[in-house]
């Protein structure tokens, strides 16, 4: 939440305290409208806010980034399609691929309100107006026969879980041209060590770095 809010001409005043991350440096991107609608629509696929604009900014300023590559766009724990809505609305999505791989099951657990506990249909009634989106409903890594790509540009890791996000990662990787980009979900939360520590498993075997944002994310630019 903004606990602080100043006006655009006495930034001073600005005090940031949201998504365990807090700053005194001014959140410019929450006064630009591309933003303010992206992030919009994803509360509309949440079904609530999340309380994560900075973490939101960051992933789209990634896509944005890899858009500028050819091929598919790739996410992996996919839930109710928060973070998915956000990139399709920030980057007026059009015909390019993106797969969205998910059990899109329940998990029974109310203290966890951000799964597709209603199934994969609410989630693809969310995307219908974006028909080159498509869900890939079942356990990553068994449905990776059913993304039929040959380039991935971007491709998003939230599984919380490391082993389908080291297979993940493995598949995906080699597909991937210079200037692809991976985002790390959890890479910087205390909650997910095992994730981290595969992460960076991982960038010592394929030869990649990670940025550690603040957001608790990782970003990847493959060179």
């Amino acid at each position: 939440m903004l606990v602080s809010r100043a006006t655009a001409d006495d930034e001073s005043r600005w005090r940031w305290d949201e998504d365990g991350m807090k700053t005194e440096h001014p959140p410019h991107f929450v006064h630009d409208e591309r933003f303010r609608r992206a992030y919009a629509r994803a509360v509309q696929a949440g079904t609530f806010d999340y309380g994560v604009r900075w973490r939101v900014h960051t992933l789209l300023w990634a896509a944005e980034l890899a858009a500028r590559q050819e091929g598919a766009f790739v996410e992996c724990g996919t839930a109710r399609g928060y973070m998915a809505s956000a990139i399709c609305d920030y980057l007026d999505w059009g015909d390019r691929p993106f797969y969205l791989l998910d059990t899109f099951a329940s998990t029974d657990r109310p203290e966890r309100p951000f799964y597709a506990d209603a199934g994969p249909e609410p989630v693809r009634k969310n995307f219908a107006e974006w028909p080159s989106v498509r869900l890939v409903v079942g356990r990553v890594p068994d449905t990776f026969d059913r993304v039929d790509v040959d380039r991935v540009a971007f491709l998003h890791v939230d599984m919380n879980v490391p082993e389908p996000e080291e297979a993940a990662v493995r598949h995906f990787w080699p597909l991937m041209p210079s200037g692809g980009v991976i985002v790390f979900d959890d890479y910087g939360f205390a909650s997910y060590p095992e994730s981290r520590a595969t992460a960076d498993r991982l960038s010592r075997e394929l030869g990649f770095s990670i940025l550690a944002s603040a957001t608790g994310q990782g970003l990847v630019i493959k060179s």
